[in-house]
């Protein structure tokens, strides 16, 4: 079990009883006490049979005062008596405040009094595997069993909204239908949090492992520089650790030179120098984008900032709550600036580093105003672009180095943001730049380095998200570094091996049987007239449906370098491979637009999308199975689950950003005037609706950024509910159930804080709460009414789909 670096630590007592001995209350108290860290200001004994000099006397008046542990009666507490089973749970219980509930016929052989406490542990599926016995405990098995507590009310601590509680599903659905999950979260090596979704991924890391043994069977019959052989090599490299040790000497003589800058100016020459190989032009970037309004089988120019290093400007703030994160994102970039060899004054240079991402931080364009496609899609000119990063020399640079046309459509929707960065590339913070630089570079080719800078990142992640992911064995870390590299010979295998025809055919026979519903639900609506329905519908009907993988492979990039047997290193590797992938792109540059995501994506990605400007949805296989699709469970179940997400998609292209695209994926208005006015106006009442929700206490939901994905859940889940409904003998809770079940997540307080701030997906338990409070069924089916926490009145339910 992971230890969870929350305020509440574990830490089990040493009793002094032999594990197989049986435990006494007193020896109880003082495992109980030390487990919780749990203490009392000056605790009074208030029991006449527990002497001073006894060896429990401080934990059982601890105990006490507490509350989770009383007397026998007439100031009697028993220190030496043995503790049974049944009084056990009940201790438990109160150690939760948690009360009993009604025992039904599977809760048998224990005392009546008992009975509701082993109801409500029962509940939450605490008791499956650990096999308390009706009489008297041993110490080991008190020891399992308060550990097993204590991670459920770690798990609960600081107030998390993802802590298991007891509470009815008519308070709180998500809570309710997930408590055994959130009582007991399993996080996986490698990962964060826990989830539903890490859940699947895991189990796809798993396939990862089995095909990767696969590829180094057959790599003496693969072709040498094929994406199966460079796989296989990929991971004899990087399980080669003892040659990682001295990676960093290769890249040393690249930071050499970059070091002996002079001038601000000066970087664009060594920009240009290894284009194809580094990023030497700080805070701001171009990139090859659709001509969306314009000429759409072209490419255009798109200037943005790369963004910062701690991600979202929160954590640059002054708030005193964001000091440990400061605090140790420069001791990272200091441990990676000695790391690389440089030796003076590193702390400082960190510090400085901070500081010119804190000036950054505060010009930062808000993550909901970069959804707007229009927001997106802001004009420019070469001419203006040479005139706002004339520090940098970005405009001018990239037109020399892809040869671009004079008359390329260039787009710039952070321009604001990009003159200010620019403005930052002086000769005063020069030193700072560079050691910005380096650091970044060494993050790109971090896995061509020692085992060591393994752990460089552990504090930032403990004081980030509030939790220290279990690191994964080198050959596990191996193989995801050769998928990453090389989906594409993992993902034949995976598809020819791990995923059957007849789950794509099933998926696709559930994605017709949704649109055709949602054409009807269209057809149905009463605020739309006629001919933006009509549009609507032909957009609908035009929706490009992917699943599970590309009908075709599309070749590969080329690159090579020297095989490790031929002295050949994973920097050589890596570094032959970047070079080779900005190279085709220079090359795509010259050719038509395409973007075609279908045929790129790894068909082992475990999520879903929807592609405004192909009006395409895309479902890769890995995200096709249980329990998400899942062939043995029930229609509603799918329908909940897989079928939601599939609803989710297709909504996407009728939410706030997908409604302005038509069917061709064109950025142009397809609605009548009175019915887009109607639109947003509802928009505009679910985004304030949403921006009401106070999810932790101090941290409110922004409705402008959650908005789009929250249409897209409410039009998902509508629309197989009425699939569901057709059948009048169908069982509407399992799609209720289903839904909920499919986004059950556990995350530490801190990386819920986190997630707020850019994540345009609102918080789980909000996207299954307030998506249920919107439906009349959710209602109906389960008799929600004004006495209950998830009652929403009628006229604040908004129905957009």
């Amino acid at each position: 079990m992971l230890a969870l670096l929350l305020s509440l630590s574990i830490g089990l007592a040493n009793v002094d009883a032999a594990s197989d001995q049986l435990i006494t209350r007193g020896q109880l108290t003082a495992l109980i006490n030390q487990t919780f860290q749990i203490q009392a200001d000056e605790p009074t004994q208030a029991f006449t049979d527990v002497p001073a000099s006894h060896a429990n006397a401080s934990d059982i008046a601890i105990a006490a005062a507490a509350g989770y542990m009383k007397g026998t009666g007439a100031k009697q507490f028993r220190p030496d008596a043995k503790v049974s089973g049944p009084q056990l749970v009940v201790i438990a219980c109160h150690i939760l405040s948690w009360k009993g509930i009604e025992a039904d016929s599977s809760i048998t052989d224990v005392p009546a009094w008992a009975a509701p406490y082993y109801a409500a542990l029962d509940d939450f599926g605490l008791l499956d595997d650990l096999g308390l016995p009706k009489g008297a405990v041993t110490t080991e098995q008190a020891q399992q069993f308060i550990t097993k507590l204590a991670y459920v009310a770690q798990a609960a601590a600081n107030n998390n909204p993802y802590g298991a509680k007891q509470v009815g599903l008519k308070d709180d659905f998500y809570v309710y239908t997930n408590r055994e999950y959130l009582a007991n979260p399993v996080i996986h090596p490698g990962y964060p949090s826990a989830g539903t979704f890490l859940d699947v991924m895991k189990k796809v890391d798993g396939t990862r492992s089995e095909i990767m043994k696969q590829l180094l069977q057959n790599k003496a019959s693969a072709a040498s520089g094929s994406p199966e052989w460079r796989a296989a090599e990929l991971y004899a490299m990087y399980t080669d650790t003892a040659a990682r040790e001295d990676g960093i000497d290769k890249l040393r003589p690249y930071l050499d030179e970059l070091y002996a800058v002079k001038h601000a100016a000066d970087l664009r020459a060594i920009t240009e120098k290894y284009w194809d190989r580094f990023n030497f032009i700080p805070f701001i970037g171009f990139a090859p984008v659709e001509d969306t309004l314009g000429d759409r089988t072209k490419y255009a120019a798109a200037f943005m900032g790369t963004g910062l290093g701690l991600g979202t400007p929160l954590y640059y703030t002054d708030d005193p709550s964001m000091a440990n994160v400061q605090q140790a994102y420069i001791k990272y970039m200091e441990r990676v600036l000695g790391y690389i060899g440089e030796q003076d004054k590193l702390s400082e240079r960190a510090k400085a580093i901070f500081e010119l991402e804190k000036q950054l931080s505060a010009k930062a364009t808000p993550p909901e105003q970069m959804q707007d496609p229009k927001a997106r899609l802001k004009k420019s000119t070469w001419d203006e672009m040479k005139k706002a990063t004339p520090n940098s020399g970005l405009a001018e640079m990239v037109i020399k180095l892809y040869d671009l046309p004079s008359d390329m459509t260039v787009y710039s929707p952070e321009h604001d943001y990009v003159k200010f960065a620019d403005s930052l590339i002086t000769d005063s913070n020069l030193q700072a730049i560079k050691d910005m630089l380096a650091v970044n570079t060494f993050f790109q080719y971090e896995a061509a380095f020692s085992e060591t800078t393994q752990s460089f990142q552990d504090d930032l992640m403990k004081a980030m998200i509030g939790i220290l992911p279990e690191k994964l064995p080198v050959e596990e870390r191996a193989a995801a570094l050769a998928q990453g590299l090389e989906p594409q010979a993992f993902d034949k295998v995976f598809v020819s091996k791990y995923f059957p025809e007849s789950s794509k055919n099933d998926v696709k026979d559930i994605v017709n049987e949704i649109i055709a519903k949602y054409e009807e639900r269209i057809n149905a609506l009463t605020w739309m007239s006629a001919e933006t329905k009509a549009k609507a519908i032909e957009k609908l009907r035009d929706i490009n449906v992917n699943i599970g993988y590309p009908d075709e492979w599309k070749p590969v990039p080329s690159y090579s370098f020297p095989s490790k047997a031929e002295g050949g290193t994973l920097f050589d590797a890596i570094i032959s491979r970047h070079a080779a992938m900005n190279a085709e792109g220079k090359e795509m540059l010259k050719q038509p637009y395409s973007m075609d995501i279908w045929s790129v994506l790894p068909v082992m990605t475990v999520n879903a999308f929807y592609v405004p400007s192909t009006n395409s949805i895309i479902f890769p296989a890995a995200i096709l199975q249980a329990p998400f699709y899942d062939s043995k469970a029930s229609r509603e179940q799918n329908l909940g689950s897989i079928g939601t997400i599939i609803g989710h998609e297709i909504s996407h292209a009728f939410d706030v950003n997908g409604a302005q695209f038509d069917k061709d994926g064109n950025l142009t208005n397809w609605w009548t005037e009175a019915d887009y006015a109607e639109f947003q106006k509802r928009a505009g009442e679910m985004a304030d609706e949403l921006s009401k929700i106070e999810f932790m206490p101090g941290h409110k939901l922004n409705g402008e950024l959650t908005l789009a994905e929250t249409i897209a859940d409410l039009g998902g889940l509508s629309c197989v509910l009425d699939i569901a409904d057709d059948n009048p003998d169908a069982d509407l809770t399992q799609v209720f159930e289903g839904f909920s079940q499919a986004f059950a997540a556990w995350m530490p307080v801190e990386s819920a804080v986190a997630s707020i701030q850019s994540d345009p997906h609102a918080p789980n338990k909000v996207r299954v709460n307030f998506t249920l409070q919107m439906l009349d069924q959710f209602y109906e089916v389960y008799n929600v009414t004004e006495q209950d926490a998830m009652y929403v009145s009628p006229d604040r339910r908004i129905s957009i789909w």
